[in-house]
């Protein structure tokens, strides 16, 4: 299935957006800057999910490239904020670019 917006709120370059395929629904929260060359960068980013384990990473890859064809650019860079739970919290996860 393909992915569609649920709800979307903007203010100013930060943005919360819920998506869903049809099988799961995420929320995602970042700030967006745009870069010359046709690089959308989503900085501070957030996600939230059905639950631990329920959503794949075929599920969130299939969700990034999603947004970077609405997006229309070339690449699509993600750059997660501080954990606060799950997987190592306090730690920044590396960066990962589409």
């Amino acid at each position: 299935m393909s992915w569609r917006i649920v709800t979307l709120t903007i203010e100013g370059d930060s943005f919360v957006g819920r998506f869903a395929d049809g099988a799961a629904e995420i929320e995602v929260c970042a700030d967006v800057a745009f870069l010359g060359n046709r690089i959308a960068v989503l900085s501070g980013f957030h996600i939230q999910g059905p639950g631990a384990n329920t959503v794949g990473l075929s599920t969130l890859f299939s969700l990034a490239r999603w947004v970077k064809v609405e997006l229309d650019v070339d690449q699509l860079r993600i750059e997660g904020a501080l954990r606060t739970s799950g997987a190592c919290p306090g730690r920044i996860p590396r960066p990962l670019a589409f």
